[in-house]
């Protein structure tokens, strides 16, 4: 039985990774041109040159770039205020649930831990850059439970010589206090996200859709009972790199920053949002699915009693090792019972072909380069004009570094 399990989720692992391989490549337009954009705002040369060439860097595209964010800025956070909701009904009710859905909305986003300024500019410059920008969104419940003394009344009957009266008896409560319940969320780095590539107008409508994580042990542990994980000891055993994935091929690609020794090890750990065959072993009241596994045989076919829903499918990779450790439903639904992503999905421009939109930074990349190359070609006719250039044999005993330019003064004096 547990051989059959193995294979079962080996083939599970199959299917994924060949989905994130496949997505991997379509994505490498986006992470091309998001790329660039980043190398450009950071001051990088865009194009290679000879060390000797002028690498003088016009910051045309920055400073559009710095526009349009403080244009953002200026326009969203002049104010608390940051919503409004649109009154749709007619009855006197309805007034007072609009402004209720508003003030908390507006509390919401104005809390200090959510760091809505930072992450919504950090979205703004994804989206300009890349062209599209994805906000993985959940729920976050923090309760406490005390023990609270409680004075209880109760009445003691009355006797031949005494009335009935109430006594004060201290008496142990048991208490739930919630600490935090409201809603949180994060930008994804795009490079990090894999998706399927039909065209579709929602996120919704994906086939798949895989984000890439970095989390530590710990941070696993702290969230098993949340997401249901399991197999949390065979990632334990695991003795990851001291960079992942995830951050050789995203944020610190271009930086470099060097990790200190897997002291606090980290492992990539993949997520995917999409519906998957599955068997349905328990639903809620309303049908909705709460317990699941993998309706796929060792080969990956669907099996007879298996149905096709929304699911969420985590697991761990390191190096060539891929781990499960979750397959569950997916736990958010709408108002109507219908399971949704908690994936929100920005896009700059929409094209007619590409359903993760498009933006104008291949095209502004292009003129920031020609304006860097007319300046920097300019320099370089002045450099060659004031250091004259000597010409060598190949094979010459010569050391260029030796060569030494000296401004001689010829006297010409008059012979009597």
């Amino acid at each position: 039985m547990r051989k059959g399990i193995k294979d079962t989720e080996t083939a599970l692992m199959n299917i994924i990774s060949s989905e994130i391989s496949t997505s991997r490549t379509n994505n490498d337009y986006i992470s091309d041109v998001y790329e660039k954009g980043l190398a450009s705002v950071d001051g990088y040369k865009t194009s290679e040159k000879y060390s000797w060439q002028s690498d003088v860097n016009i910051p045309e595209f920055f400073s559009s770039y710095i526009t349009e964010a403080s244009i953002t800025a200026t326009q969203y956070f002049q104010t608390r205020d940051f919503v409004e909701v649109y009154l749709e009904g007619d009855r006197p009710e309805d007034k007072k649930k609009c402004d209720a859905t508003k003030i908390l909305i507006n509390k919401i986003l104005n809390r200090k831990d959510l760091y809505y300024f930072q992450k919504l500019m950090r979205a703004t410059s994804i989206r300009q850059l890349a062209g599209v920008v994805y906000l993985l969104c959940w729920w976050e419940q923090e309760t406490v439970t005390t023990k609270d003394i409680e004075q209880e009344d109760q009445i003691v009957p009355g006797t031949d010589t005494e009335p009935p009266r109430i006594v004060s008896i201290p008496k142990t409560v048991t208490k739930e206090h919630i600490i935090k319940d409201c809603f949180n969320c994060d930008v994804v780095d795009p490079r990090n996200v894999f998706v399927s590539p039909e065209y579709a107008y929602s996120i919704q409508e994906k086939r798949y859709v895989i984000i890439r994580h970095e989390k530590s042990y710990n941070d696993l542990v702290k969230d098993k009972e949340r997401c249901n994980y399991f197999s949390l000891d065979k990632v334990k055993a695991l003795k990851p790199q001291a960079e992942t994935e995830t951050a050789h091929e995203s944020y610190n690609k271009d930086t470099r920053y060097v990790f200190p020794e897997v002291t606090y090890p980290l492992y990539d750990v993949y997520e995917r949002y999409g519906k998957f065959w599955s068997i349905v072993h328990e639903k809620d009241k309303y049908g909705i699915p709460v317990r699941i596994s993998p309706g796929i045989d060792p080969q990956g076919n669907p099996l007879d009693n298996a149905e096709l829903i929304e699911t969420i499918i985590t697991f761990v990779k390191s190096g060539s090792t891929y781990i499960l450790i979750r397959f569950d439903p997916q736990r958010y639904v709408t108002s109507k019972n219908i399971p949704y992503r908690p994936i929100v999905r920005g896009l700059y421009y929409i094209h007619p072909t590409r359903s993760e939109g498009t933006t104008d930074t291949d095209f502004s990349i292009n003129l920031q380069e020609a304006i860097n190359d007319t300046i920097n070609i300019s320099n370089d006719r002045v450099m060659l004009a004031t250091f004259p250039a000597f010409k060598m044999r190949k094979y010459g005993d010569i050391d260029p570094s030796e060569l030494v330019y000296h401004l001689t003064s010829l006297y010409f004096s008059k012979t009597p």
